[in-house]
């Protein structure tokens, strides 16, 4: 055909002038078919290293993450040597976590992989930071696209924001009030339960809002609106003495006492009753007003507080339950109760002793600051016991009974355990929320600077 054409250009009269504007066009034509096959590979080449610096980010992400959970759970945590300098250029700091990261991979420690991409994350034991190097698709390809993330962090502490948190099922019965105290300057005390909310008498006078994540049928003046069930869920913090030995101990030494299983009194340690023994009270006799009787089989030791001569201090109780009941005013105390995981009875879900039963006294203030009581299973309170200012809370159950000027703070219950079928319960009580009280139960991490670096 071609040859049949060029014939033909031949014969007619410009023809030489036709072949010229014919090739320009072919051409021009491969130059443009070149142009975008080059455009489109080079586009492609650029969406797929996106796309893998995407990925390496969102895998250092993932370690930051990671390293913040592990914090967030102890907040001794770290995890790779210490950095040992205050002083280090931000290139110098870079180096020295990247370094430590390779050498930590040399010596056996491996990548931890997101299912796209992996990532290697450090937390220095002296400075309140994390490095994680994140890459796509491993840290091992010559090829493979890498991010390298710095975050700082801090702890802040946990500030409630109900008045009464369950996560349980919560009961009003009889009179009930619920109002903020003098000391908070206005607000709302709210209540919430992540179980049902019921109230029996309508005698119930809350200033502000009841809600529950279950069903709700809770009469009287609850003050507000957007009272009601079927509301989401809220997280509650977990109640856990050994958080508050491990955290606070030794920093209020002087006036911490462990009241032990064996009878003995200790000074803290690295663990509850490691210490050096104040008083041995196994054969009877009183240590700053507290008393001790054994327990048998599935009954926990008590250690009682019966006596006028209560010191002020911190008392924690190891696996045994606390009884306080005498007409008194301590100035300065708090008490909390660690439950022993096995050897009690099914209603407590096997746990041994972490109760609390307080009546008839008043705690004018909390010698840890913000934690007043603290029970690994159930708080009970009755009887005109008064207190104030903090967090009262049980890993179990709560059954709050106090009149007269009541307990300010806030009530913090986890049910973990509700083999005992008992719920959360409120009756002919005075509770004064208190929107300013830090509650050590746990802190909130924030990060405070999130950087990227040079990956090489």
């Amino acid at each position: 055909m071609w040859t049949t054409r060029l014939r033909q250009i031949q014969q007619e009269p410009d023809s030489g002038l036709a072949l010229v504007v014919v090739l320009l066009v072919m051409g021009l034509m491969t130059l443009l078919v070149v142009a975008i096959t080059t455009l489109t590979i080079g586009s492609l080449r650029s969406s797929t290293d996106h796309d893998k610096f995407e990925g390496a980010v969102a895998a250092a992400e993932t370690g930051v993450d990671r390293q913040l959970a592990e914090l967030q759970k102890d907040q001794s945590y770290s995890y790779g040597p210490a950095m040992g300098a205050a002083d280090l250029t931000t290139d110098a700091e870079r180096v020295w976590a990247l370094e430590t990261i390779k050498t930590m991979v040399d010596d056996g420690a491996a990548y931890e992989s997101t299912g796209t991409g992996e990532y290697f994350a450090i937390k220095p034991a002296d400075y309140n930071v994390i490095y994680s190097l994140g890459c796509d698709p491993n840290c091992t390809d010559s090829s493979a696209k890498k991010r390298f993330l710095k975050v700082e962090y801090l702890f802040a502490p946990y500030k409630p924001g109900n008045a009464i948190l369950t996560s349980g099922n919560l009961s009003f019965s009889s009179s009930v009030t619920v109002d903020v105290s003098l000391a908070a300057s206005g607000g709302t005390a709210n209540v919430h339960t992540n179980g049902d909310a019921d109230g029996t008498g309508c005698s119930q006078t809350v200033n502000g809002t009841v809600t529950a994540s279950g069903d709700y049928s809770v009469c009287g003046s609850v003050g507000m609106t957007g009272s009601g069930g079927d509301q989401p869920l809220e997280s509650v913090p977990e109640v856990k003495a050994r958080f508050l030995y491990n955290t606070f101990a030794s920093q209020y030494a002087t006036g911490w006492y462990d009241l032990c299983p064996d009878g003995e009194v200790k000074s803290p340690s690295t663990t509850p009753c490691d210490g050096t023994t104040l008083a041995d009270l196994d054969s009877g006799g009183t240590y700053r007003g507290w008393s001790y009787a054994d327990g048998s089989g599935t009954t926990p030791p008590v250690w009682s507080m019966t006596s006028t001569a209560w010191g002020d201090g911190i008392y924690y109780v190891y696996q045994g339950d606390a009884f306080i009941s005498r007409n008194t005013v301590v100035n300065s105390a708090t008490v909390i109760a660690e439950s022993k995981p096995s050897g009690g009875p099914a209603a407590t879900c096997g746990k041994l002793g972490g109760g609390i039963t307080a009546k008839l006294v008043t705690i004018s203030n909390a010698a840890l600051p913000g934690t007043v009581l603290v029970a690994d299973t159930d708080l009970v309170m009755t009887s005109n016991f008064e207190a104030g200012i903090g967090v009262f809370g049980a890993g179990d159950q709560i059954q709050v009974e106090t009149s007269s000027n009541g307990i300010t703070g806030t009530i913090i219950a986890n049910d973990s355990c509700t083999d005992g079928g008992d719920i959360n319960e409120v009756k002919n009580a005075v509770i004064k929320y208190d929107r300013n009280v830090e509650v050590p139960l746990l802190d909130i991490i924030r990060t405070t600077q999130w950087l990227e670096l040079k990956a090489k």
